[in-house]
């Protein structure tokens, strides 16, 4: 069981793999999305479930704390990929109204890019505009964005959202 987080300003990409939420993984799966929320201001929260294997009831209370953690701080949680079993879950319990549900791959690509419009990342500069730029430099907010040790701002990409087999 493993958790991988990831934060683009005031959002959380969040990825439980080969999770149960059960008892004890709802348990694991809460700790772990609540220290990743300590790292930041965040509004947004994207819940990838697409290797969750099974959720209970004490699952769906993990996924409903998300919400509420959300929606307090006026943003939402988007369930991205659930499970067919998850998905099964949440028509059961008449939840699928109250989240932001992305199991489409053409959701998936709008949500990628409504995440990374709303980052205000700047278009690539020429070579000889890039120059010119670096002496006028000033804050663009990039400072709240992770580089992951490279010199490009991160952005959302495939990794975030699937997982290696």
């Amino acid at each position: 069981m493993d958790f991988f987080s990831r934060f683009y300003g005031d959002t959380l990409i969040f990825k439980p793999k080969n999770v149960l939420l059960d008892d004890l993984g709802t348990l694991r799966f809460k700790r772990e999305l609540m220290m990743a929320l300590g790292k930041g201001e965040i509004k947004t929260i994207i819940i990838n479930l697409s290797t969750v294997k099974m959720q209970d009831s004490t699952g769906l209370g993990a996924l409903l704390f998300a919400r509420r953690y959300a929606i307090g701080k006026g943003g939402e949680c988007v369930l991205v990929f659930p499970a067919p079993k998850v998905m099964n879950q949440l028509k059961q319990s008449k939840l699928t109204d109250s989240f932001r549900i992305i199991d489409k791959d053409e959701e998936y690509q709008a949500l990628k890019k409504e995440l990374e419009e709303s980052l205000n990342i700047p278009e690539p500069l020429e070579e000889e505009e890039e120059l010119e730029e670096l002496e006028e430099e000033e804050d663009n907010g990039q400072d709240k964005l992770i580089y992951n040790g490279m010199p490009e701002p991160a952005v959302p990409n495939d990794d975030d959202f699937t997982f290696e087999e």
